[in-house]
């Protein structure tokens, strides 16, 4: 019986190592963008074939894909911007995307700005790639250490922790799909976004093509749009939200990497529905010229300039984009008189 036990326990051991080294191996070969967001894939391949045309680059959730318009912000600024916001890319993914471009020896790049926000829940996306795609051992670590200084409550910490957990174990074991983690599947960019330099309008979506996640978002919007008085952040509240050191540690580490790579990198911080998630004081800890807060403008949460509840529509994005348009080229001008 001891022997069995015995064998039993080697052969686990045995099995599971093999397994580890084997995916190691394969999810060494594929490039950092590999998983399911495809869509994002089409848009980097498009940005690296086309690098001499662009300078500038955003990254984040669909709060950038839906929210920059490139043409205007180079009309300000004297750019060439592209827009690289994929939907769904929510922290900490987009700071190990932001890390690796950083570090892409193939884009020629001067200026990353990067979304600033914490990390979310991503209990939707559990089971795809989407959610373990981005994750190494060190990523993890840095998630688990964002959650652990946060304001959240135990329940929440522990539920925030027990997802990128699972998308650890998904990563390593392949658990969820493991037949799409060696898949290469590469969406080109539309036409649309090629003409538009990565931005994609809700407005263009809802009328051309139109989903029934974003038909309902809208429609719910339409019929009540109170929720947007959540994103007023008084001045009396920023100073009381818990400074994350987990937080910082990976701003701190991008911006010495962006140092090294003389990259302009610049955190912006937009309204959000979810500031008990947000942290609008941490921006004051962030370097003065790489920094950008936007989140005490009205403007910006005013119902006709908003698609659905999170996301702003034509008119919100060109007054959004002008506006961090309008910081930006500030910062510039700071910089350069210094």
């Amino acid at each position: 019986m001891k022997s069995f036990i015995f064998k039993s326990i080697i052969y686990f051991f045995t099995i599971t190592i093999t397994i580890l080294l084997f995916n190691s191996y394969f999810i060494k070969k594929r490039p950092y963008d590999y998983g399911e967001f495809s869509d994002f894939r089409g848009r980097l391949k498009f940005l690296k074939e086309n690098n001499s045309d662009f300078n500038t680059i955003f990254v984040g959730s669909s709060n950038v894909r839906n929210h920059i318009k490139p043409n205007v912000f180079d009309s300000i600024c004297g750019t060439q911007s592209f827009n690289l916001g994929c939907n769904g890319m929510f922290v900490p993914t987009s700071y190990a995307i932001a890390e690796q471009l950083l570090i892409d020896n193939s884009l020629k790049i001067d200026n990353l700005l990067l979304d600033f926000s914490f990390v979310k829940n991503i209990s939707r996306y559990l089971g795809s790639e989407k959610s373990h795609y981005w994750i190494t051992p060190k990523n993890y670590s840095n998630a688990l250490h964002m959650i652990l200084n946060s304001r959240n409550n135990p329940i929440d910490k522990y539920e925030l922790g027990k997802q990128y957990s699972i998308a650890l174990a998904n990563k390593l074991f392949s658990f969820g799909k493991p037949v799409f983690l060696y898949k290469n599947n590469t969406t080109n960019i539309s036409d649309y976004e090629i003409n538009t330099s990565g931005y994609y309008s809700l407005d263009y979506q809802l009328v051309f093509h139109p989903n029934e996640r974003t038909q309902e978002s809208r429609s719910n919007f339409l019929k009540d749009s109170s929720g947007l008085e959540r994103q007023k952040i008084k001045d009396s509240e920023r100073r009381v939200l818990k400074q994350n050191q987990g937080l910082k540690n990976k701003i701190d580490q991008l911006l010495s990497l962006a140092k090294d790579k003389k990259i302009n990198l610049v955190f912006f911080l937009q309204p959000s529905t979810n500031f008990d998630e947000v942290f609008s004081d941490f921006m004051l800890t962030i370097p003065p010229n790489h920094r950008i807060d936007l989140t005490q403008n009205n403007e910006l949460i005013l119902a006709k300039n908003h698609f659905d509840i999170s996301h702003l529509n034509d008119k919100g994005a060109y007054y959004f984009t002008s506006l961090l348009a309008h910081k930006f080229a500030l910062l510039e001008k700071e910089s350069t008189h210094n």
